[in-house]
């Protein structure tokens, strides 16, 4: 049997119309990519109980309890990176020789996809503690025809996770703050000897690591962005 043709990921536009909102182009993309969130996300809440119900809660619906926060309830579109965010943060470091990047709470992948465009030869690691999304982000990765990825069902908060060594690290608001410390606690460990950029998204993640991590920024200057800021530990990536 013959291969299905490819998507051609070179196709997509990831640059926000002047009309449109970002969450409305996201969703058009992912109309694009075949997609399936809303009706996964819609039997996640069925099934497990929603992040912002009460820790007391008795209902039917069991709790997603595997050490790390799910964030299963929350609209999809506030769940995920808009394409065209991502789009300005990878667009920042093209200038870069981009080989491999990770993503720690990947969800459906948006990350990989839009690399897979701007990096043709980079490959993709992800992680997400929620299956569902995994396998559904893998599904999507497939039939891009430039993707190199890896997907993992995983909770990053094991004892027994170890960090892979890729160019790029992508981190994210996505739990309380000791669990945000311990895998930048490894990346600090991993700054002795290995080169990257660490891409931090939300006003927690670039707290903490302001007030607690100076490593990330005392001999590097950041690209700081609403929303986002970049840190560099690299010899050539100095301004």
């Amino acid at each position: 049997m013959l291969d299905k043709t490819k998507f051609d990921a070179q196709s997509l536009s990831f640059v926000l119309p002047e009309h449109m909102r970002e969450r409305e182009h996201s969703k058009m993309i992912d109309r694009q990519l075949g997609f399936k969130i809303l009706k996964i996300e819609q039997k996640l809440i069925k099934q497990y109980k929603p992040f912002y119900m009460a820790a007391d809660y008795d209902g039917e619906k069991k709790s997603f309890d595997d050490g790390a926060e799910a964030w299963i309830g929350l609209h999809p579109q506030i769940l995920l990176t808009p394409y065209s965010e991502i789009y300005k943060i990878l667009t920042s470091i093209t200038r870069y020789k981009i080989k491999s990047i990770t993503d720690f709470g990947c969800a459906y992948g948006r990350i990989g996809i839009v690399a897979s465009v701007l990096f043709p030869e980079c490959k993709f690691i992800g992680y997400e503690i929620v299956s569902e999304r995994a396998k559904e982000a893998e599904r999507v990765l497939d039939t891009l025809d430039s993707s190199s990825h890896e997907i993992h069902t995983i909770n990053i908060l094991d004892d027994d996770f170890i960090l892979p060594k890729t160019d790029v690290y992508f981190i994210y608001d996505f739990g309380h703050v000791e669990h945000i410390k311990k895998i930048l606690d490894k990346l600090i460990v991993m700054m002795n000897g290995h080169n990257f950029i660490l891409v931090a998204r939300g006003d927690e993640v670039r707290s903490i690591i302001q007030m607690y991590y100076p490593s990330f920024y005392v001999r590097h200057k950041p690209l700081h962005k609403r929303g986002w800021s970049i840190f560099f530990n690299h010899p050539e990536m100095l301004d």
